[in-house]
């Protein structure tokens, strides 16, 4: 660690800046620790196009929480509830076109099952 410094003599530093996916609720950074900068872009890219709806998800698996803390003690339930929101595939494609339509059904197949 140092302080950071515009060397005119052009010799070549070590500073790596990663590549970076932020959403609302979200920040990835992505580092090959300076081998590829076309490998975390690419890995950047494919977060970006893959996850579309991550911070949707987000905000439903906050949502998602709080009711489960008020309705179910035990937490390796609140946590299996949470990870089948998850991996729901139906829920996350509702996720953009209906919100409460996806958050509906998450509490039906999961806090109430």
């Amino acid at each position: 660690a140092g302080i950071l410094f515009n060397n005119a003599a052009g010799d070549p530093g070590n500073v790596i800046i990663p590549s970076v996916v932020r959403g609302r609720n979200y920040l990835v950074a992505i580092s090959t620790l300076g081998k590829s900068p076309a490998v975390s872009r690419y890995i950047r890219m494919q977060l970006e196009a893959g996850y579309a709806d991550l911070d949707l998800m987000i905000d439903l698996q906050d949502e998602m929480r709080s009711m489960l803390k008020d309705i179910e003690p035990a937490q390796e339930r609140r946590s299996r509830a949470l990870w089948g929101i998850l991996q729901d595939e139906e829920i996350w494609g509702m996720l953009a076109s209906d919100y409460d339509r996806a958050r509906a059904m998450a509490m039906e197949r999961y806090l109430h099952g």
